[in-house]
């Protein structure tokens, strides 16, 4: 059926005892050379305009940032440095499985299937509120609490709303790549600021930053090693 829909639509030709070819209009000479300028001609006897080389719109190319990769097979190495992970062995599947048959019971109201649409699940907001935020030391109201898909995505919402080309943006160096890339994506300035046992250090440079991005209960990565060499 795919292939009839594409013969159909002439991206394809079909060649008795051979099988189907892309057709000829999409064919160019050294592809390899002239792929991200190439744009091909619509087949003969369709109205169709040509592709746009969405290479050249781009206002930004987020693969040019550097961002921090796992390799193949990691969880499988002797000790896998790989932050953000959890420990298979010892994540508790069965209290997993438990909960999740409670809580999809067709006996239970499926509430968690609503889409709330203008607010976050407020059970859920209700329990971050009382139950994790203040053993951080952290009192906050309903409406001061936003849910996100993760950190990554928290930094972007924050860069989009925060950030422009003038902002001035101070990190802790070493610090969370990616948190970088969010910043930078938005044109911000980035200004590395070193490290020491207590956190960030200031320097006269700080006095001209707009934000600052820390992580005071831990390091990203780490400084322990850092700081117990330097000792």
């Amino acid at each position: 059926m795919v292939y009839e829909s594409l013969l159909n639509d002439s991206y394809l030709i079909s060649r008795p005892r051979s099988g189907y070819y892309l057709h000829q209009d999409y064919c160019r000479a050294n592809v390899a050379s002239t792929r991200a300028e190439c744009v091909p001609d619509a087949p003969t006897g369709r109205q169709t305009q040509n592709a746009p080389v969405w290479s050249r719109r781009l206002n930004v190319s987020p693969s040019n940032f550097f961002a921090v990769m796992k390799p193949a097979l990691w969880m499988n190495y002797p000790y896998p440095f790989v932050y953000g992970q959890p420990n298979s062995t010892l994540f508790p599947y069965d209290h997993w499985r438990d909960t999740l048959r409670r809580i999809t019971g067709v006996r239970r109201d499926q509430r968690w299937m609503y889409d709330n649409i203008d607010q976050d699940v407020p059970l859920l907001v209700e329990q971050i509120r009382q139950r994790i935020l203040p053993k951080l030391g952290i009192i906050a109201r309903s409406d001061e609490i936003l849910i996100t898909l993760g950190s990554q995505n928290a930094l972007h919402m924050l860069s989009q709303l925060l950030f422009n080309g003038q902002t001035q943006v101070a990190v802790e160096n070493p610090v969370f790549r990616e948190a970088i890339n969010a910043f930078a994506l938005q044109g911000a300035q980035i200004l590395p600021h070193l490290l020491d046992r207590d956190g960030i250090c200031l320097s006269d440079a700080s006095r001209h930053c707009d934000y600052f991005y820390v992580t005071p209960s831990h390091q990203a990565p780490t400084l322990r090693d850092q700081s117990a060499d330097g000792a």
